[in-house]
């Protein structure tokens, strides 16, 4: 069974490399130019040292000579002679060669010189940059997806080749990384002609079972997109299950179903630990597409950033992004990914008044997306969306009876219920 993981990415820290294994250059671009560079991937293989200068003219280029990559990045914080990597030896190092304005990891000045972790962000005159690891089987396009993240690279490469088929896909990943968004990409890039069908089956199957499978058969030639698995508990999936094995079985001319899951949840730990079925996890996952948390592919930061931009835009310029607030961005957990990355974002650039629109730190200090009593772990924002689901489910959408439930009060369970971007309607309907 194929699958998306990230074991393609090593995310060693030291200098050391596995004979299968390349380091890659990967450019983020620059919040002072929007972002316009961003996306640059430049596989080392033999390179033993990058040398970092500024460009004559407004144009990015790069060259390697012997086994040294000189890349020129226009901009004009950038010195003529402005940094060096240096990639043989036990350690990765970063020297700075006098630069006017210094060179930067993480956010700090490295004085004359640095170790340089894997996965780490350096900053070279305003322009970000990091080192990843990747197999050297794996081709990587010089142009081609939008991200800089590898990961997700491979990952779009993989989706865009199962899309017309009719394999099971399941995606896993936290909440906020955009499985939902990808399950419907999946749907448009599979050319089917039926509909779209989401439907949520945490705590209760019977949604999607009642008046004989209804809400299964209206699938039909089209997707089924089936959410929170992974909350199903012994009973339901084994429902599930034959429901499933039900319409395999079936021979309806309006076509079959394509299947596409997700879960919040580790559904191959589940299995491990006994609590889902291995059977049903067979019939959902043909194929696994693990979404990465946003604080995994800080790499895709800026240009993330510059899409929920655009797609909020109506017409109005784009707003820069002040390098100040760029650099708390990059610090940030995420813990709600993706999700909180485009609230943030919309709410700073509702915040702007007059122009030149900028976002400065002033202004995301103010709207940036924080929680009561600070920011929460990945993991304990899964538990909180888990039990959310549960009352929710439970008590069948009813505000008032979640919040006794959790003994809080109704406003705190709306700001979660939106905060996760659950829809109430899929719970009201669950009897």
């Amino acid at each position: 069974m194929p699958e998306a993981s990230d074991q393609t990415l090593l995310s060693s820290t030291d200098g050391s490399e596995a004979p299968d294994e390349q380091l890659v250059l990967i450019g983020m671009g620059s919040p002072e130019r929007d972002f316009a560079h961003g996306g640059r991937v430049f596989p080392l293989g033999e390179v033993r040292r990058v040398r970092f200068g500024r460009a004559d003219d407004e144009q990015w280029s790069h060259r390697v000579r012997d086994d040294v990559l000189e890349v020129a990045i226009p901009l004009p914080w950038i010195s003529s002679v402005h940094a060096e990597l240096h990639l043989e030896g036990p350690r990765l190092r970063i020297v700075d060669r006098g630069s006017r304005n210094g060179t930067l990891l993480e956010g700090v000045s490295i004085g004359t010189h640095a170790n340089l972790g894997v996965g780490q962000v350096f900053e070279i005159g305003r322009s970000f940059w990091m080192l990843r690891r990747v197999r050297r089987s794996v081709e990587l396009e010089a142009g081609g997806p939008a991200y800089s993240s590898l990961h997700v690279r491979l990952l779009q490469r993989a989706i865009a080749r199962l899309a017309p088929s009719d394999v099971p896909i399941l995606l896993t990943g936290e909440t906020g990384t955009g499985k939902e968004r990808l399950a419907r990409a999946i749907h448009v890039r599979s050319g089917r002609k039926g509909p779209f069908v989401a439907v949520n089956v945490a705590g209760s199957i019977e949604r999607l079972l009642r008046n004989r499978g209804e809400r299964l058969l209206a699938a039909r030639g089209g997707t089924l997109h089936l959410e929170d698995v992974g909350e199903l508990v012994p009973e339901e999936q084994t429902k599930l299950t034959s429901a499933l094995m039900s319409l395999a079985a079936s021979e309806e001319p309006e076509g079959d179903v394509r299947l596409v899951s997700s879960s919040a949840r580790d559904l191959r730990a589940m299995v491990q630990a006994g609590s889902f079925r291995p059977d049903l996890m067979a019939r959902l996952a043909g194929y696994e597409a693990r979404l990465p948390p946003l604080r995994a592919r800080r790499e895709d930061l800026g240009l993330l950033s510059l899409d929920v931009l655009r797609r909020f835009a109506n017409g109005r310029g784009l707003p820069r992004i002040a390098t100040a607030v760029f650099r708390s961005m990059l610090a940030h957990p995420w813990p709600f990914n993706l999700r909180e990355l485009e609230h943030s974002l919309v709410a700073a650039w509702g915040m702007i008044e007059g122009e030149p629109y900028e976002i400065d730190t002033e202004t995301w200090d103010q709207a940036c997306w924080r929680v009561e009593g600070g920011d929460p772990s990945p993991s304990r924002v899964e538990a909180v969306r888990r039990e959310l689901v549960q009352q929710l489910t439970r008590h069948r959408g009813e505000l008032g009876a979640v919040a006794a439930a959790l003994q809080c009060e109704v406003a705190d369970v709306r700001r979660w219920v939106e905060r996760f971007s659950l829809r109430l309607d899929r719970y009201r309907d669950a009897g």
